[in-house]
């Protein structure tokens, strides 16, 4: 984070304009305004960027928190689908062994209609 340091311009002037800033130097009073008018620019134009930026990065967290939501929902959809495929097919699996007990009981039953039927008419 760029920081600009006061007390490097804030030494001490004797107040009157167009003195310098401090003896032997040749910043005078209304260069030491221009320099901190400058250095206030500079501070607000930096507030006013860290706000854009932290303003941009919620923003882009948001959506990247929005992103996650849907992925997470779009992937506990799939596992839901998942079981419910897995649910299907494990109920055609018992229908067709169920459906083939039937047929072996209904071939039982035939079998042993015809038995009966030909002890009948045998008798």
């Amino acid at each position: 984070k760029l920081q600009i340091n006061k007390a490097v311009v804030s030494t001490q002037s004797t107040g009157q304009p167009g003195s310098p800033l401090v003896p032997g130097s040749d910043m005078s009073y209304n260069e030491r305004k221009d320099l901190l008018a400058r250095i206030g620019v500079l501070e607000q134009l930096l507030k006013e960027n860290e706000s854009k930026y932290r303003t941009e990065r919620e923003h882009h967290l948001k959506q990247l928190s929005d992103q996650l939501d849907q992925h997470s929902q779009i992937k506990n959809k799939a596992k839901q689908y998942k079981q419910e495929a897995r649910l299907a097919r494990e109920s055609l699996e018992e229908y067709a062994r169920q459906e083939k007990k039937t047929e072996e009981l209904l071939k039982k039953v035939e079998e042993e209609r015809k038995c009966w039927l030909n002890e009948r008419s045998g008798k």
